[in-house]
């Protein structure tokens, strides 16, 4: 219980949002590739960002676990969606 969490959100380098990867779910900003996103270097809204979450799940009813979920399954290893 006292270990530290894997999940932590950071400032993204492209918009300055709150990214928990690379590429940033936000923006798409990679800071090691060609294309440095659609914001870069914008600043990200709140409302955009709620927005994201928000429609992270069915009927605008996402939190913070099933916009993470949502951009993990994106990953290579989930590439066939059943």
């Amino acid at each position: 219980m006292l270990t530290r969490s894997p999940l932590h959100l950071s400032a993204c380098g492209g918009c300055g949002g709150p990214s928990f990867q690379q590429s940033c779910p936000l923006c798409s900003f990679y800071p090691m590739g060609s294309g440095k996103g659609h914001w870069h270097p914008h600043a990200a809204s709140r409302g955009y960002f709620c927005e994201k979450v928000a429609g992270s799940a069915p009927a605008g009813t996402g939190n913070l676990a099933t916009w993470i979920l949502a951009e993990k399954k994106r990953t290579v290893a989930y590439g066939d969606d059943p």
